[in-house]
């Protein structure tokens, strides 16, 4: 496999990655991960609860987790 093949595939698979989780879900990983934003700062820049940010993170690590899961079982 070329380097320019391996990366179209990475690139594809991270795009794939990204569209199972919701808008509010993506904003609540890439807040807290890269911006080490808590609850209350998440769900300031959301507009909803401390509670509802602690739900969309969960949701999202677990559709990571099955997606990552499944990308593995693949290759």
């Amino acid at each position: 496999m070329t380097s320019l093949h391996r990366d179209a595939v990475t690139e594809r698979r991270g795009r794939g990655v990204a569209d199972i989780v919701t808008l509010e879900q993506r904003v609540a990983v890439v807040l807290r991960h890269l911006l080490d934003q808590d609850d209350q700062e998440i769900a300031q820049a959301l507009g909803c609860s401390s509670a509802t940010v602690r739900s969309h993170l969960s949701q999202a690590r677990a559709a990571l987790r099955l997606s990552a899961h499944t990308l593995t079982e693949r290759s």
